[in-house]
C-alpha cells in the first residue's frame, strides 16, 4: 500500500486538486475536498474548528486528509494544530450526500467533481 505521502504526490501529478473555492451544492457552505489515506475524495469545511479531528497538508491544489484519533489527536490538539471538521458533520443534508450525493429536491449533484 502507497504511504500517504505517495498517494499525495500521485494525486498532485494526476491533477486530481481540489478547488479551494469550491462551495456545497446543498448548504451552498465553501468546503474543499481532500484525498483520505485511502483515496477516497473527502469534503472539509473550510475554516478550522475547535472540534476538529482532521488535519489536512496541503500541496499545491491538493489536500490530503488524516483523520486523527486516540493520542494523534490529543498531542495535535495541545500542539494547537488547526483542525477540520468534515462537511457530513455541519452540512443539513448530510445524509442526502451519503446516499447518493444527489439533492433529495432539486436532483442537482451536491458534490461537484474535482476541479469544477
Amino acid at each position: 500500500m502507497p504511504s500517504f505521502r505517495e498517494m499525495q504526490e500521485a494525486a498532485a501529478q494526476a491533477k486530481q486538486g481540489v478547488s479551494v473555492s469550491t462551495s456545497c451544492r446543498s448548504c451552498d457552505a465553501p468546503i474543499l475536498f481532500a484525498f483520505s489515506r485511502k483515496g477516497r475524495r473527502m469534503p472539509v469545511n473550510v475554516e478550522p474548528s475547535p472540534l476538529g479531528n482532521i488535519a489536512l497538508d496541503m500541496t499545491g491544489t491538493v489536500a490530503a486528509a488524516d483523520v486523527l484519533t486516540g493520542d494523534s489527536l490529543v498531542r495535535a490538539r495541545d500542539q494547537d494544530r488547526k483542525l477540520y471538521l468534515s462537511h457530513f458533520v455541519s452540512c443539513p443534508d448530510a445524509e442526502a450526500h451519503r446516499k447518493n450525493g444527489v439533492h433529495p429536491e432539486s436532483g442537482d449533484e451536491l458534490f461537484p467533481p474535482a476541479g469544477d
